[in-house]
């Protein structure tokens, strides 16, 4: 019986643990693309390398100096461990890696608008189950139809050490997935333990958790509600990012404020990233989902109509600014039509009623609304 708990710590988790399975790459020669038999677990290779879409010699995923390395492989290359037995350990276990990136890699716009073409997914099975798609305040959900799903990390994010969480099973599976389009962009993975701790893996006790962020005038407004059952926490800590991937302080507010509205009345002039940080009383932290809004003045720099229109109807935008470029998306995240330095957008007559989205190019930022054909 498998059980996943989604808690995530700030300190090195594996300080007290008893590592059960790992791999560093330093034992193997640049371009080795199958692992040996070092870890017993089974008497299969320890793991392997699968680039469907490299063209050539040039485009890889193979050890290079140690660490895991891929380049440019105009599409997804697989790293796939074997199956490791968890078997003869009581558990709960954990797991981390290391990921590092360089080179000018495209990340998404807020609603992932436009495709995802730089990306590392991480996917695991338990107990021989279906592979799931973990994420991380690096990535996140993609509905584009060119790279739909979960993704660890999209884009530039440097280096990032992930944390998993904790878990109970009899077996793992990693599958670890990178996707980049240019021969100057290299993603590598590097230190990827598995290990037990009693210790550490106890689970967040938490009943629910709602974290909204919306607009109230020209400010931004947050609001939760946590339910907990038994264990309090330390101290709640709001975070912004302006990028997404690098979170700081905004406000730290007492453990019992589980219920509270934050007005931050001096917002950023771009988007503004926000979570909660749960600071728990053993030292771990359990991170909410994000929420993104626009600066000052950016929430009300558009109007549209009519919304909603019919199918062939054409849709007028009221702005001041520069309108650069118009896109009109449907639910899958097709791109459906492109008007550039235009103010309106003629909707196809062959779209079906429902929902669409209008990412709008204005003044070198973009901008998203939603459109309801009737």
């Amino acid at each position: 019986m498998k059980q996943l708990i989604p808690v995530f710590f700030l300190f090195p988790f594996f300080a007290s643990a008893q590592i059960v399975w790992q791999e560093n790459f330093d034992a193997y020669i640049d371009g080795t693309t199958v692992g040996d038999n070092a870890n017993v677990s089974n008497t299969a290779s320890d793991w392997q390398t699968s680039c469907p879409t490299c063209a050539n010699a040039s485009d890889y995923l193979a050890v290079q100096s140690g660490l895991l390395e891929c380049r440019d492989p105009n599409g997804p290359a697989t790293w796939t461990s074997e199956l490791i037995d968890l078997s003869s350990y009581p558990g709960p276990f954990s797991f981390s890696m290391d990921f590092t990136e360089t080179g000018s890699l495209e990340g998404c716009d807020p609603g992932c608008g436009v495709s995802c073409v730089d990306w590392i997914r991480l996917e695991v099975s338990l107990d021989g189950g279906a592979f799931v798609s973990l994420t991380s305040p690096n990535g996140g959900t993609c509905n584009n139809v060119a790279a739909g799903g979960d993704f660890l990390l999209i884009g530039e994010f440097g280096s990032y050490s992930y944390q998993a969480a904790c878990f109970t099973a009899s077996s793992i599976q990693l599958r670890v997935s990178f996707q980049n389009w240019a021969s100057s962009e290299y993603m590598s993975m590097d230190n990827v333990v598995i290990a037990q701790d009693t210790v550490l893996c106890t689970a967040l006790d938490l009943k629910s958790l709602a974290f909204e962020a919306d607009y109230q005038d020209q400010n931004h407004l947050l609001s939760w509600d946590i339910e907990m059952e038994n264990e309090e926490l330390e101290s709640i800590c709001l975070e912004q990012s302006v990028d997404g991937s690098t979170f700081v302080p905004l406000q730290y507010f007492d453990g019992q404020q589980l219920k509270y509205q934050f007005l931050q009345d001096q917002p950023l002039p771009s988007y503004t990233y926000y979570r909660l940080n749960l600071k728990r009383e053993n030292g771990g932290s359990y991170y909410s989902n994000i929420k993104a809004l626009n600066g000052p003045n950016k929430s009300a720099d558009f109007s549209l109509g009519p919304n909603p229109l019919a199918a062939g109807q054409e849709l007028q935008l009221f702005s001041q600014l520069p309108i650069q470029e118009l896109k009109l998306y449907n639910s899958l995240g097709q791109i459906l039509l492109i008007e550039k330095d235009k103010k309106s957008i003629q909707i196809p007559k062959s779209c079906p009623a429902g929902s669409y989205i209008l990412q709008i190019k204005a003044a070198g930022l973009m901008y998203y609304r939603k459109i309801e054909v009737l």
